[in-house]
């Protein structure tokens, strides 16, 4: 009997570290194989918010990575950049493309347009270049497989 207290005292020790375990791995690492990330908020004049990075995995032939809004545009112009950095802390980081504009299609880059960028680790940023505030209703990154035609 006193076996079976013993055993059932480590389960229940054991049980929540292993529910939080994968809590814990997910904001030790906040860079992401593949993934979206998303914002939405105010920019001032001269703020940036960059979404990810993720990174694209081999092949990475079948990788797209999308930077752009869901639902409403934005309440002014913004200036939106995919960038390419060789590591996930994207100090060496090189802009792929850039627009700047009101309710622009989304920014897309693919190994096919973008051969020479792939694979490699990639973030996307959102900024208020200049003037009054901008509401930001839903902006998103990802780097995901697309789906088929």
């Amino acid at each position: 009997m006193s076996g079976t207290i013993r055993v059932t005292s480590r389960f229940r020790l054991l049980v929540p570290l292993l529910l939080a375990l994968p809590l814990m791995l997910a904001i030790a690492n906040p860079a992401s194989a593949d993934g979206s990330f998303f914002f939405s908020g105010t920019l001032k004049s001269g703020q940036e918010v960059c979404l990810g990075p993720a990174f694209t995995e081999d092949p990475a032939t079948d990788r797209v990575v999308v930077l752009g809004e869901l639902g409403d545009p934005a309440s002014g112009t913004l200036q939106w950049t995919i960038n390419r950095g060789t590591t996930s802390a994207m100090t060496d980081a090189v802009v792929v493309v850039q627009q700047t504009g009101i309710n622009l299609p989304n920014l897309r880059v693919t190994a096919t347009d973008f051969p020479t960028q792939f694979p490699g680790w990639f973030n996307g940023c959102v900024k208020n270049p200049k003037g009054r505030p901008v509401v930001v209703p839903q902006a998103f990154f990802t780097v995901s497989v697309p789906l088929p035609p």
